[in-house]
């Protein structure tokens, strides 16, 4: 089995990495392919061969090659590339265990993370949810003493909507010992939020401590986040007060689970207490503060946000989260006609 790129330049170029010459690699006929190499076919038109080493599938720029080649051909493109079906409509069981049975036995498969994340979310469409949240096994095609896959695997699953199938694998990573990193840690929170999962998130939270985790901003922006969205207001609180070091995503984190249980007063304290602890100011943070000014009807307070978004932030009319932000808060605090004039100068005015 070959691999056909278009591109003959770009390809010609990564290839002359292989330690394989283009005149010896032209030598080699069609059945012989020395173990630890494959057949590439360059072009579309006037095709050459090269026999690669495997190891080549590690590069960046030859995985970028065969990324191209599947967003352009496909599965079912006539020219039968090494391709793996990811469209949501392919559900060819048999297609995607002969592939898999290539990629072991050529050995392709142990250098590639992207085939071996793109192969399990294959097998994963090939099953009903039922199937896939009792006996389906996803992770029988990945390394377990490579953590890095499984990152992947879990990055893929998020963006899938396939949530339950990332803490799935969280849960067989930690089983089989599988080194846990920040990645397969803030994607797993990230999916516990999302299924409203609040016990596993903090089983999660239980393993950071353990682990010396706990000073990760990225993971406690996640964990914050978490609590937040559960409404579990003083977790948050605590895991944002024990950050040795934070940022101003933790910080929006939190005025949002604020903003969420309609503590108004909180969600003020820390937009002020935010330069203190150098932490600036982004338009979220902004809309968050405009938000708690009109839970509170706290004109004068509003104006000051409006002076400031005014004297630090270019063309605010342009930012219509912020527009809107401005609007609400004058209208709940009763000037609705201050928020006809933000409305029809697009909030490029003087307080």
């Amino acid at each position: 089995m070959g691999i056909r790129f278009p591109g003959i330049i770009h390809a010609k170029q990564i290839l002359r990495k292989s330690s394989w010459s283009t005149n010896q690699a032209a030598s080699v006929s069609s059945v012989e392919v020395p173990k630890g190499h494959f057949a590439v076919y360059v072009g579309e038109t006037e095709k050459k061969r090269f026999v690669v080493p495997i190891s080549l599938l590690s590069q960046p720029s030859f995985q970028e090659l065969l990324t191209k080649v599947e967003e352009e051909f496909g599965y079912d493109h006539p020219m039968g590339g090494l391709t793996i079906p990811c469209r949501e409509d392919t559900k060819n069981l048999g297609a995607i265990k002969r592939i898999h049975a290539y990629l072991l036995a050529s050995g392709i498969l142990f250098f590639s993370l992207d085939f071996q994340a793109k192969l399990v979310l294959s097998y994963t469409r090939c099953h009903d949810q039922d199937n896939l949240q009792t006996s389906f096994n996803p992770f029988k095609c990945v390394n377990p003493r490579n953590p890095l896959p499984f990152n992947v695997i879990i990055s893929n699953f998020c963006q899938n909507g396939l949530d339950f199938l990332a803490l799935k694998t969280l849960s067989f990573m930690h089983s089989n010992g599988v080194s846990i990193d920040t990645y397969a840690l803030c994607g797993s929170l990230t999916a516990s939020s999302s299924t409203k999962s609040v016990d596993f998130g903090k089983n999660i939270h239980s393993h950071v401590a353990k682990s010396g985790w706990s000073s990760s901003v990225f993971v406690g922006s996640a964990l914050i986040d978490l609590y937040a969205k559960s409404l579990l207001i003083r977790d948050a609180e605590v895991v944002f007060d024990e950050l040795p070091i934070r940022n101003t995503v933790c910080a929006n984190a939190l005025l949002s689970g604020y903003g969420e249980a309609k503590m108004w007063n909180e969600g003020l304290e820390l937009s002020r207490k935010m330069p203190m602890l150098n932490l600036n100011y982004d338009q979220f943070t902004l809309s968050a503060m405009l938000r708690s000014c009109a839970g509170l009807s706290a004109i004068e307070s509003g104006r000051q946000v409006h002076a400031y978004l005014f004297r630090s932030i270019y063309d605010v009319g342009r930012d219509v989260f912020l527009q809107s932000s401005l609007i609400e808060m004058y209208g709940k605090c009763g000037l609705v006609e201050k928020a006809w004039k933000v409305f029809t100068l697009a909030g490029i005015w003087r307080c």
